[in-house]
């Protein structure tokens, strides 16, 4: 949690073009799909996280199916 509110901090220190761009969610990686209802988006980050996990697919897929047609992941 205290790195989202940070990232909050942070952002809200950015010009409004740059940060109405961003959006931060607090969700499992296996669910933001759900959480982000559906939506697509250009760029999915996800930091510092897979190679903690035993099996990452459901992960990749999920932040993947979040991605536009030419979005990166």
């Amino acid at each position: 949690m205290a790195m989202l509110e940070r990232a909050v901090q942070l952002i809200a220190g950015e010009a409004d073009a740059a940060a109405e761009r961003v959006r931060l969610v607090e969700a499992p990686g296996e669910e933001a799909a759900v959480a982000l209802d559906g939506r697509r988006y250009g760029g999915v980050l996800c930091h510092g996280v897979l190679m903690y996990l035993d099996d990452p697919i459901p992960l990749v897929d999920s932040l993947c199916a979040l991605a536009d047609r030419n979005g990166l992941v």
